[in-house]
């Protein structure tokens, strides 16, 4: 596994180059860039509470445990992010086939989704550049929820859970699917237990 942490406002030309450089050199399983909150088991509690309350906040940034997505990652995405990488294997380990995700991607290009396939496998872009999809602000949402939908068989249905609100089944799993059912993921109970 491969951490990059560049700061923000790192261009979206440098983003798409490192994962098509990425892409061609590694033995890639998957990969994303994009904005990212990153979640660090054994917190206190109010770290973990004030991380529930940015996920709520910011859709379109992935919550990564690095620690748990060691594991989880094997088994399949923690959720899209701007641009998404996937090899051919990935695919098929998750029971799909490249050409079936790229007639769905084609079919969603009029909607600011864009891709690219290459021999080593496929680039999936949610717009332009990156957004926090941050709900205060009205940014622009719909290219994630509609990569999200297209690549739900590719998205853990669980992963490991998190601390705090995220560390209940019922949250965890609102935020999962946050694309999919918007009001599940905003009216789930965040608060301290």
């Amino acid at each position: 596994m491969i951490c990059l942490r560049l700061p923000e406002g790192t261009s979206a030309a440098l983003l798409t180059q490192l994962g098509e450089v990425s892409m061609q050199t590694l033995p890639l399983w998957w990969g994303t860039a994009g904005y990212a909150l990153d979640y660090v088991s054994g917190r206190s509690d109010v770290a973990a509470q004030q991380m529930a309350a940015l996920a709520r906040r910011y859709w379109c940034a992935q919550l990564l445990d690095l620690t748990s997505l060691q594991w989880d990652a094997l088994q399949g995405l923690p959720g899209v992010n701007w641009l998404t990488w996937l090899s051919a294997s990935f695919v098929e380990h998750r029971g799909l086939t490249l050409d079936d995700l790229v007639q769905a991607l084609g079919a969603a290009s009029g909607e600011r989704v864009f891709h690219r396939r290459s021999a080593n496998g496929l680039s999936v872009a949610a717009g332009a550049e990156p957004v926090k999809g941050d709900i205060n602000q009205s940014e622009p949402l719909a290219p994630y929820a509609r990569i999200a939908h297209i690549m739900k068989g590719l998205v853990l249905e669980t992963m490991t859970p998190l601390a705090g609100p995220l560390a209940r089944p019922k949250v965890l799993k609102a935020w999962l699917n946050r694309f999919e059912a918007p009001q599940v993921w905003l009216q789930a109970d965040i608060s301290h237990e």
